[in-house]
């Protein structure tokens, strides 16, 4: 699942006002390269839930 927030912005990384960015300042696409030691961490949890019982 994934929980989007339509109220967030985006910054494009422009230098801009980020409220008044669009798609095309951002022009040239980001290219990342994945070597053999690359790695990404992610926070992840689970909510909370109730105990069960035996």
């Amino acid at each position: 699942m994934l929980a989007i927030n339509k109220q967030a912005q985006l910054n494009d990384g422009t230098g801009k006002d980020v409220s008044s960015e669009s798609i095309a300042d951002a022009k040239v696409p980001l290219d990342i390269t994945w070597l053999g030691g690359s790695r990404i961490t992610l926070p992840l949890w689970r909510e909370p839930t109730a105990p069960t019982r035996p």
